[in-house]
């Protein structure tokens, strides 16, 4: 189709129907999306607990990366009994 003498392709029946479907089907698209599923009351804040769970759990995890972990004073002072003999 490219150069100085092309030719276009002739439109046929067939492609004016498949035309005619997928612009339906768009238009269909179109009348769902314009209404939507729930109302601006509804959908404010909504997501906000979820969110806000997410948000602790990421927290705390992150938290307690820092944290080294517990020893009781026995492992502290464990380098103290390299030998007993006194």
């Amino acid at each position: 189709m490219v150069g100085k003498h092309r030719r276009y392709r002739h439109v046929t029946d067939s492609m004016l129907a498949n035309m005619q479907k997928r612009l339906a089907i768009e238009q269909e698209n179109a009348r769902h999306l314009s209404t939507p599923y729930l109302s601006k009351e509804e959908s404010f804040r909504h997501m906000w607990p979820l969110k806000a769970a997410k948000t602790d759990a990421f927290m705390k995890e992150k938290y307690f990366a820092k944290v080294k972990p517990h020893k009781t004073m026995e492992e502290h002072l464990a380098f103290l009994k390299t030998t007993r003999t006194w």
